[in-house]
């Protein structure tokens, strides 16, 4: 069997895509896609991910009860639920070692560019896949809920104040978007960033991970996550809301498994074509990404420096290293260069301020 990558988020998709499933709120009446069975089904597989309830235990407990209820397997319910929900994830070819997706200029490649690892087998078969879970049926499937309408109207009722910082939505960069126009391959589109109260706002977040026992040097992940901002703030980071896309295993080129997303997200600038449950009516969905966070790797990874150890290893400024010949090549960063520099031109009567003062480190 062919090995892959993001196996288990398929499962945790499910269970979030079709959380507003067990209630059934937006099915009108004489709707029989989902049958009774199928609602049992959905209900006994939310219990069991928000129960972090074992297989095991999972298939005692429809054993005990098969003379009153009748569950599928978690297979089964898995299947028919991606059925329901109408996701299925996209195979992207990916190294064996994870360290890129075979995307944008790794496209044609036969090979890893880092471990020279081949992409196919002997008999042309290809070893190794990611599993990218598309956004698009994601946001369109919130748009079939009237609950979950009616909570991501946070963002077109917030009221925005200059003299504090109550939200993302009180940042400057936010609103300097909603005065611009959006630009798609350098074609301006006749609208505004957020000019439809049904626009959402997104933050990227990665964060690695190791997997065993918190082993430095072991086998780690990093989940791709979206933060729903039109939500309100005491329910957007709550697990069910949470957005995942994927999950990638150490990977040496980031952008290249975030590709996909760069893909979605443009088409999600230009529109897509998405019924309102709430007005019965087809509307265009916009998305945008408009933050981007995750701890100093993570963060390198998405900008694709090499960081610390790199000869320009800050993200916020241009500063540059020395390359020490006697320390095995290593790079030197001095702060004392820089603030004697800056002292010297005060001293001298001029204003500059030198954006690499904050740094404090040497390599």
């Amino acid at each position: 069997m062919m090995p892959s990558y993001g196996e288990s988020v398929s499962v945790y998709t499910c269970r979030e895509l079709l959380l507003d499933l067990s209630s059934i709120s937006f099915i009108v009446p004489g709707n029989d896609i989902i049958s009774d069975r199928d609602r049992d089904n959905i209900r006994a597989f939310k219990f069991k991910m928000f129960g972090n309830i074992t297989r095991r235990s999972f298939n005692q407990m429809r054993y005990a009860f098969r003379h009153k209820l009748v569950i599928d397997s978690e297979w089964a319910m898995i299947r028919r639920i991606s059925q329901l929900a109408g996701i299925n994830p996209i195979k992207i070819d990916c190294c064996i070692k994870s360290c890129i997706a075979y995307t944008g200029k790794y496209e044609l490649l036969e090979r890893c560019p880092f471990c020279r690892q081949p992409r196919f087998t002997n008999d042309r078969k290809i070893r190794r896949t990611f599993k990218y879970i598309p956004l698009i049926p994601q946001i369109q499937s919130f748009f079939q809920s009237l609950s979950m309408i009616e909570r991501m109207t946070y963002r077109s009722r917030f009221e925005h104040h200059p003299d504090r910082i109550c939200d993302v939505f009180d940042s400057a960069h936010y609103q300097r978007l909603l005065h611009q126009r959006v630009t798609v391959d350098g074609v301006k589109r006749p609208y505004n960033f957020f000019s439809d109260v049904r626009d959402i706002a997104f933050g990227l977040s990665m964060d690695g991970y190791l997997l065993f026992k918190r082993r430095r040097g072991g086998p780690k992940a990093v989940p791709i996550i979206l933060q729903n901002y039109n939500l309100p703030p005491n329910i957007r980071t709550h697990l069910e809301h949470i957005i995942c896309l994927g999950l990638v295993h150490n990977p040496k080129d980031l952008g290249s498994f975030l590709a996909p997303v760069d893909d979605e997200l443009a088409k999600l600038a230009l529109g897509v074509k998405t019924f309102d449950a709430s007005t019965q009516e087809l509307f265009d969905a916009h998305a945008y990404v408009i933050l981007e966070h995750g701890d100093i790797v993570a963060v390198e990874g998405m900008l694709g420096i090499k960081g610390h150890n790199g000869f320009c290893p800050c993200r916020s400024c241009k500063i540059k290293g020395v390359r020490m010949v006697s320390q095995h090549g290593k790079f030197f960063f001095s702060f004392f260069f820089f603030f004697f520099f800056s002292i010297h031109v005060v001293l001298k009567g001029k204003s500059i301020t030198s954006p690499s003062l904050h740094l404090t480190s040497s390599i």
